[in-house]
């Protein structure tokens, strides 16, 4: 389980309609590899589209990735985001 600051795209921005709720599981990009997660929403609210939160990060399979890295891509329902 990693913190992390989270900005959720708009919808205009290509990020979900509706607000991503505790658990939310999407896919995430580490370049070469895709692994399925979870997001914990702060205190179990949820996030909305274009909303700056803390969060905290599970991968369900162990990936390496390196330090500090400053975007990290997911996908979810076929549609792809990234966050700078």
């Amino acid at each position: 389980m990693r913190r992390a600051e989270l900005h959720i795209l708009g919808k205009s921005e290509g990020g979900p309609a509706k607000p991503i709720l505790d658990n939310y599981r999407p896919a995430f990009d580490f370049g070469s590899t895709t692994v399925t997660g979870s997001i914990e929403a702060p205190n179990g609210d949820a996030a909305y589209p274009g909303d700056t939160c803390c969060v905290v990060v599970s991968l369900v399979s162990p990936s390496s990735c390196r330090k500090a890295r400053a975007w990290l891509s997911s996908r979810t329902a076929g549609r792809s985001g990234s966050a700078p």
